[in-house]
């Protein structure tokens, strides 16, 4: 499940990590966010409050969590969450989504399972790296998504590596259709 959520613009040091927070991920990536000299703070105030700013607040968080499929016990866990500014396209998300997938995949799937669907919300950036990075290819004619789903015609089969769907929030898409 992924979702953006509004935040207060502010950059904070999180003394865990002795890392600056709250910066964009567009454009906080040249930058030394370890709050180790007075130097490369400066490099950011600078850079998010010059005269030509080049970095910025997170405007918004995109949150990423897992949520099992089952009776009870369904809640979302929220694994990741990273502020951007909103200037973000598509293919800038389908990194994160990538990149996220595959951490997943290695880290997370040993103990808890495959990912099976990915769902959002009717963000249009969300959903165009979306479908960059889960409607690439047509499973296998042999495999468990292409046995269950087959049948249903008219009913794109496209999805992402290990048969990963995308699951939009039904709610969103009929809101979409009727404003359309």
């Amino acid at each position: 499940m992924i979702d953006g959520v509004h935040l207060a613009q502010r950059a904070c040091w999180h003394r865990p990590t002795n890392q600056i927070i709250g910066l964009c991920r567009e454009h906080s990536e040249p930058f030394n966010l370890a709050m180790d000299d007075m130097d490369s703070v400066l490099k950011i105030v600078e850079a998010v409050h010059g005269d030509s700013p080049t970095c910025h607040y997170g405007r918004e968080a995109t949150v990423l969590a897992i949520g099992p499929y089952r009776e009870t016990h369904y809640h979302g866990v929220p694994i990741g969450q990273t502020q951007t500014c909103k200037s973000e396209k598509g293919p800038g998300f389908a990194a994160l989504l990538k990149m996220t997938l595959e951490e997943w995949k290695t880290h997370g799937e040993p103990h808890s399972g495959p990912i099976l669907t990915v769902s959002f919300d009717g963000d249009p950036v969300f959903r165009d790296g979306a479908f960059d990075v889960l409607m690439i290819r047509t499973p296998d004619k042999s495999s468990s998504l292409s046995l269950k789903l087959s049948g249903c015609q008219g009913l794109n089969l496209e999805c992402g590596e290990d048969d990963i769907v995308i699951g939009p929030d039904g709610k969103h898409i009929v809101k979409r259709a009727s404003i359309s």
